[in-house]
């Protein structure tokens, strides 16, 4: 639910070969995505247009979401599959509101207390004012943390590992491109924003262009120690040398595949952000 490891993974083979070994997948997404075709059962999910709750993001910060179209097909909310999910393992969940959601949330965390959902019908909420008409700050603490809240890791810089740097000379960084999000799942869909922004792309700077007889619009290959994939360059000087750029919202170009499955020892998070690789400008481009 509201994850498509397949794509968002490192490795996708793997994954894809780990979920199919499984006796039973049961996935919920509004589309069928790459996780999704795995399944044996899929339950179709609503989108946010066409349910009712609420977001509320890393500042504190509570927007409502209202319901403007009926769910297509026979989709449900995330909350209606899971109390349907609870009733049918015989551990119900009495809810019959978003309402009565936010209730369980106000007891459970403390600064959501002064919420009322019927303060955002109109308007967000911002939870750092909500209490303003009663004895308090701005800072949502003061001097300690309560037990268990905002714990500090220390975190050391652990060089990459048997990677043979003069072969694979680039730094590649992945992440979300100006007109898609995410691993494509949902943006990658839309006429519109691939109007804007049609294929996959590599970001490298003009130096390390020019040593590697580059231009914008050739067609390059990628490859690391797990795998290769091929896409159009942009110069950009917006790069700095060494450093690489692409985009992981295209599902035709999955862009993990080119990442080891190194697993983070603490946190237990795959390396997702950066590899490293070597180019090859392919000739004859169009």
């Amino acid at each position: 639910m509201g994850e498509n490891p397949v794509a968002s993974f490192p490795q996708p083979e793997l994954v894809r070969e780990a979920l199919s070994s499984l006796g039973c997948l049961v996935v919920s997404d509004v589309f069928l995505s790459e996780t999704a075709r795995l399944a044996s059962v899929v339950l179709p999910a609503a989108s946010f247009a066409e349910k009712d709750g609420t977001f509320t993001n890393f500042e504190g910060r509570v927007q409502r979401v209202r319901k403007a179209i009926e769910p297509a097909g026979e989709s449900l909310p995330d909350s209606e599959i899971v109390m349907r999910l609870a009733g049918k393992m015989d551990l119900p969940i009495a809810y019959s509101s978003p309402q009565q959601v936010m209730e369980e949330i106000k007891e459970l965390v403390p600064f959501y207390r002064y919420f009322e959902y019927t303060n955002v019908d109109t308007l967000s909420l911002d939870l750092n004012e909500a209490g303003s008409n009663t004895p308090g700050t701005r800072r949502l603490y003061k001097g300690l943390f309560p037990d268990g809240f905002g714990r500090f890791t220390p975190v050391e810089y652990t060089p990459p590992q048997g990677i043979n740097m003069g072969k694979y000379p680039f730094m590649l960084m992945a992440g979300s491109g100006q007109y898609q999000f995410g691993d494509g799942s949902r943006s990658s869909r839309s006429a519109r924003l691939k109007q804007f922004s049609p294929e996959a792309f590599l970001e490298i700077n003009p130096a390390d262009a020019s040593e590697n007889d580059i231009g914008s619009g050739d067609r390059v290959t990628i490859i690391s120690a797990q795998g290769e994939l091929s896409a159009r360059a942009r110069v950009m000087d917006t790069l700095p040398r060494g450093l690489l750029f692409m985009p992981i919202s295209y599902p035709a170009h999955p862009v993990y595949g080119l990442f080891s499955p190194i697993i983070d020892r603490r946190t237990g998070a795959p390396t997702l952000k950066t590899c490293y690789v070597m180019l090859q400008r392919i000739t004859g481009n169009d």
